[in-house]
């Protein structure tokens, strides 16, 4: 009886691990590398990488490391590392890769009081969105003081008043903000148009001169009022001359002569009548005593 020599070979599946967590999220030009192994494996696995369902380089024995350079937006995506040993014993895990695209700063904020007292202390500090990372810089009153985030001014001196600006800056460009540092006992000497003291101090100084021409045309109006007032009170107050007074006393007069007799006179031509005068009665007397005089 012949015998024969059998061998028994046992599968085992291997158990992945990664050296990169599940969720990676790279700025646009960065590197990354994640090394994935296939331990236990019997027969030894193979170990690959695929992108989207695409094998992405070559096949490594147990281990094979996933390298990218200098990514960009294409690069984003899902990312699978499986080990296999045999066609049934094949395990596997997924990352997920995502790129943040470049973009220069914006939404910068400088962040300090709108009034620092002689001798305290004021912190000035810049944000701003930006990829990559932008770099700062503090500029107060055209002269650059802090090329960092934060500047500190430990002992506030009047000569501290005026405009800050804050500058980011990365490869794509630079955007900036600025505000107004005013010192208690002397104003910012600033002209920008984004300082708002400025504008406050504008605004309350129209206020003043609105309130002054108001008040000098309300005084204007009341007086010229008052004046028109007392005119009319003064001619009220004047005595009515009455035209037919002197009149009535001339026409008493003339009812008083003997007109029959006075035309019968040779010797007058006229009779004159002082009506106005004080001795107007005395006067009429004695021409009726001449007459008489004559007559007989």
């Amino acid at each position: 009886m012949n015998s024969a020599n059998m061998q028994l070979i046992c599968r085992v599946k291997p158990t992945v691990t990664l050296s990169c967590s599940s969720s990676i999220i790279e700025n646009e030009g960065d590197d990354f590398t994640c090394v994935c192994r296939g331990e236990g494996g019997n027969p030894p696995a193979n170990v690959i990488w695929f992108k989207d369902g695409v094998q992405i380089g070559a096949t490594g024995k147990e281990e094979q490391t996933l390298t990218v350079s200098n990514v960009d937006g294409t690069d984003s995506g899902q990312y699978k590392c499986m080990a296999q040993s045999h066609i049934n014993a094949t395990d596997e895990k997924s990352i997920e890769v995502k790129v943040r695209l470049n973009f220069k700063p914006n939404k910068t904020i400088i962040t300090l009081p709108d009034t620092a007292v002689v001798g305290k202390k004021v912190i000035i500090t810049c944000e701003s969105d930006g990829l990559p990372e932008p770099s700062y810089t503090i500029i107060h009153n055209g002269t650059e003081v802090s090329s960092k985030k934060t500047h500190t001014i430990s002992e506030v001196k009047r000569s501290d008043a005026g405009l800050y600006q804050c500058v980011a800056a990365n490869k794509l460009g630079s955007n900036s903000k600025s505000h107004c540092l005013a010192v208690v006992g002397e104003p910012a000497a600033c002209k920008k148009l984004d300082c708002e003291s400025s504008a406050e101090t504008v605004v309350v100084v129209w206020h003043i001169v609105v309130t002054l021409v108001s008040g000098i045309i309300i005084g204007i109006l009341f007086s010229y009022i008052v004046w028109s007032s007392h005119r009319r009170w003064f001619r009220s107050r004047k005595p009515e001359r009455n035209p037919e007074t002197n009149t009535t006393a001339a026409d008493t007069t003339y009812q008083e002569l003997n007109l029959t007799q006075m035309n019968k006179e040779d010797n007058y031509q006229s009779l004159r009548l002082n009506i106005a005068s004080n001795d107007e009665e005395s006067t009429y007397t004695e021409l009726n005593k001449t007459r008489d005089e004559e007559n007989y």
